[in-house]
């Protein structure tokens, strides 16, 4: 089965601590999370006490770079690794590539497995799915 703790050093590091890119919808950007995809995340919290500090861009999030990395692991976990089913794909790399596409594009990651495996397409992992995954 794969393994949530292989997957989320990979998925943080490529993402990085933050960006905050006038070209991204998302706008500010921490450790993956955006207030527009993310906004229920905690971290969202100590970020906003810095940006109240420093309203232009919140340099000081340096000092909070651990804490928030902390704190987007079991949010990565419950919103991400866990709504794909991960743990019960049999295969890593299969597990991290679904898990890290439904990060960056939601439901298309699974949308996309469920045509490739000519199954109904829901957007929601089955067993059907995870079958087909795991056969491979």
């Amino acid at each position: 089965m794969a393994d949530f703790l292989k997957f989320i050093p990979e998925v943080l590091d490529n993402e990085g601590f933050r960006s905050n890119d006038t070209n991204d919808s998302g706008g500010l950007t921490i450790w993956g999370l955006t207030k527009v995809a993310d906004g229920k995340w905690q971290g969202w919290q100590l970020v906003n006490q810095y940006i109240t500090k420093n309203p232009v861009y919140p340099h000081g999030l340096d000092d909070a770079k651990q804490t928030l990395r902390l704190l987007a692991i079991p949010y990565y976990k419950a919103k991400y690794w866990d709504v794909v089913r991960a743990d019960e794909i049999n295969n890593q790399d299969i597990a991290n590539k679904i898990a890290d596409t439904d990060v960056n594009t939601g439901t298309e990651a699974v949308k996309l497995a469920q045509q490739v495996a000519g199954l109904p397409i829901t957007g929601k992992v089955d067993d059907a799915l995870i079958n087909y995954l795991n056969n491979k």
